[in-house]
């Protein structure tokens, strides 16, 4: 098996302080059940692993769905569970998807502009 240091970590600025000590050799993850089978299984690509470093405890600050003025933005914490239930993100959803089947080519390629409301 792989030698690696596993890190929970506290907060984001955590996050950062982990990622300059490890550089290129710590990974980010967030349950990582498939990654924990490579790594027992000595998968190539994990090889140069020194820190897995886990964020799953970091739901605060990075389980979220919001918007501005041009975007939707999905935090990397966010669950299918939470999509499907956000109404901002399904009526970006179906909006776009009922654009690309309706619209005029021109109208499709600035749709990115349009807030979903």
């Amino acid at each position: 098996m792989i030698q690696y240091k596993y890190h929970r970590a506290a907060s984001l600025d955590d996050v950062v302080k982990v990622l300059k000590e490890y550089g290129g050799k710590a990974r980010i993850v967030a349950g990582g059940t498939d990654i924990m089978v490579q790594i027992h299984e000595k998968d190539k690509r994990w090889k140069d692993l020194q820190c897995l470093l886990d964020i799953t405890y970091l739901d605060k600050e990075l389980r979220y769905i919001s918007e501005d003025e041009e975007y939707v933005y999905i935090g990397p914490l966010s669950t299918h569970t939470d999509l499907e239930q956000s109404e901002t993100f399904l009526l970006y959803i179906y909006c776009k998807d009922r654009l690309s089947l309706i619209a005029y080519c021109r109208f499709r390629l600035s749709f990115s502009s349009l807030s979903p409301v």
